[in-house]
């Protein structure tokens, strides 16, 4: 049997489909916990993982390429910031499709175009303009911005609210739709 926390720091989201397909999802819901503290454990789970892999990746760029943070607070308030957008995000693909595959490869289509059109392989100055407007709606853009404005651009914090809050509403609105499928599905 497996369990919804059986393996919090390997979950990446998808862990939550095959939950609900095994049986341990319906268990936990008719159990006393509500929705809300089912997803988010799980939203905890993938929260930590990304908080985890974003400081892995400044400690590998600090030693090993001698990156320097030139705002440490800000750099603090960033990985949080990303990493609870990002975990919004993978609790709505884990929660919006019905089976382990289509999520699995939803995810990973929807992420690598969001990542794509993001500046995650061809650096958005470089982009047409019809790209570059689309990058406005990916995470990624966001995302990079708000890093590069506390490693190396020196933004100040007001530079820092656009970013910052449009990555806030992501992750809200991924958690708040997430939360929407699953009550959808429990009822069905």
């Amino acid at each position: 049997m497996t369990d919804l926390w059986a393996n919090p720091m390997g979950t990446d989201g998808f862990e939550f489909v095959e939950e609900r397909q095994r049986g341990t999802l319906v268990r936990l819901l008719v159990s006393p916990m509500s929705p809300n503290q089912i997803l988010f454990g799980k939203a905890l789970a993938c929260f930590v993982t990304c908080l985890a892999t974003e400081w892995m990746l400044v400690f590998f760029g600090m030693f090993l390429f001698r990156v320097e943070v030139s705002h440490w607070p800000l750099m603090v308030v960033v990985t949080l910031v990303t990493a609870f957008g990002f975990s919004g995000i993978m609790m709505l693909l884990a929660a919006g499709f019905r089976t382990q595959g289509g999520t699995q490869g939803a995810g990973r289509a929807v992420l690598l175009v969001l990542a794509m059109i993001g500046g995650g392989t061809v650096p958005i100055v470089f982009m047409p303009p019809f790209l570059r407007a689309a990058s406005q709606a990916s995470p990624f853009s966001w995302a990079i911005l708000a890093i590069e404005g506390a490693v190396w651009r020196g933004f100040a914090f007001t530079e820092m609210l656009a970013p910052l809050g449009i990555l806030l509403f992501i992750g809200a609105l991924g958690l708040v739709l997430g939360k929407m499928f699953i009550q959808k599905r429990a009822r069905a």
